[in-house]
């Protein structure tokens, strides 16, 4: 990884938080037990630039690392602000980008 993404990855400056089933009336008949979040934040375009042409489901070991830093960076904040939040209780993480506009 390159210093400025690896330095990047370990500290996320703004991170948004949301909770869709917390807002759904419903949810807790439909899936007893269980709730999701919604983490939203922001990389620069240049970081990930590399794989943009490469297959998504297949895009190499660098990328995968990649991704995995920012998460695991995204549910250490959580975790400190939620704290009944723990690793066991996390099922699926996603890391998906949404934009490829560059500035």
């Amino acid at each position: 990884m390159n210093e400025e993404r690896e330095k990047a990855s370990k500290k996320i400056p703004l991170l948004f938080v949301a909770s869709p089933s917390a807002k759904d009336p419903s949810w807790e008949e439909r899936s007893p037990g269980k709730s999701t979040l919604s983490l939203v934040s922001f990389a620069k375009y240049s970081w990930f630039e590399e794989w943009k042409d490469g297959k998504v489901t297949n895009r190499g070991a660098d990328y995968k690392e990649l991704k995995q830093a920012f998460i695991n960076s995204a549910l250490d904040v959580v975790m400190d602000v939620f704290p009944k939040i723990t690793r066991d209780k996390v099922k699926a993480c996603f890391l998906c980008l949404v934009s490829s506009h560059a500035p």
